[in-house]
């Protein structure tokens, strides 16, 4: 009775109101904009920024404006991408995990996929598994020799890197696409 009411309000112009789907299942989203997984407004994403140090080769994801600056990194692309700041259902956490030799990666699994040595720092935010209206690939690549992990948005800038020495790690999940770089 709950979804047919729901439906009727929605058809009917109730405001804040949104029908979507999740794995086929219909969802809706009244009183709480947030809910959503597919289109969450802004204010219910966390910016992610982009960070490059040129010493170390290392490539920094954060939501903390001016972090990593002081350690030598310069912004590659603030607001670079954004996902949801808050766990819903169906979306998975992107784990940001600090490697005991000094570098980052990000991460869906948990305890940052079983490599030592090294330690979960938490949670970055939480991005869709599966492809949803509105958001688009965060590929993954990594390169050995620099031990980095770069994530783009950008199919053409993740096919240039995996020209230029990265190992294509595949999709780590799905974000909004921001600021390009």
């Amino acid at each position: 009775m709950r979804i047919t009411l729901l439906s009727l309000l929605c058809a009917l112009g109730a405001s804040a109101c949104t029908i979507h789907t999740v794995g086929g299942a219909p969802m809706y989203a009244g009183a709480d904009p947030c809910g959503l997984v597919c289109g969450a407004p802004a204010q219910c994403r966390a910016a992610v920024h982009r960070l490059y140090n040129p010493g170390s080769g290392e490539h920094f994801y954060t939501t903390t404006v001016g972090e990593g600056t002081d350690l030598g990194f310069n912004v590659e692309g603030a607001n670079y991408f954004y996902f949801n700041a808050r766990p819903l259902p169906g979306l998975l956490p992107l784990n940001r995990c600090l490697m005991d030799y000094g570098k980052h990666f990000y991460t869906t699994q948990p305890n940052c996929e079983g490599v030592t040595p090294g330690h979960q720092e938490g949670v970055l935010g939480y991005l869709s598994p599966t492809p949803q209206c509105g958001m688009v690939a965060l590929h993954r690549g990594y390169n050995a020799r620099s031990n980095d992990h770069f994530y783009t948005i950008d199919a053409a800038e993740h096919a240039a890197a995996v020209s230029n020495g990265y190992t294509d790690e595949g999709i780590t999940g799905y974000v909004y696409a921001g600021l390009a770089p």
